[in-house]
């Protein structure tokens, strides 16, 4: 028996006053990386291909283009 796991640990890469003192990283930890990829976007990060990660607070006005 083999066992495993994943863990995701994200940190916003945008400066944003809203950001509370350590509020990072938000941490997920899953069987397999896809799975922690698909929950930390249904709780609002933006987690591109290049590494890019954007939090929840930062993530509307990006999509606004801000």
């Amino acid at each position: 028996m083999t066992v495993g796991g994943y863990t995701l640990d994200l940190y916003c890469d945008r400066e944003n006053p809203a950001h509370e003192y350590k509020e990072f990283p938000h941490q997920f930890t899953y069987e397999t990386g896809a799975t922690c990829r698909r929950v930390a976007r249904k709780k609002g990060w933006i987690l591109r291909r290049n590494g890019q990660a954007i939090c929840p607070k930062c993530a509307v006005a990006y999509r606004k283009g801000k």
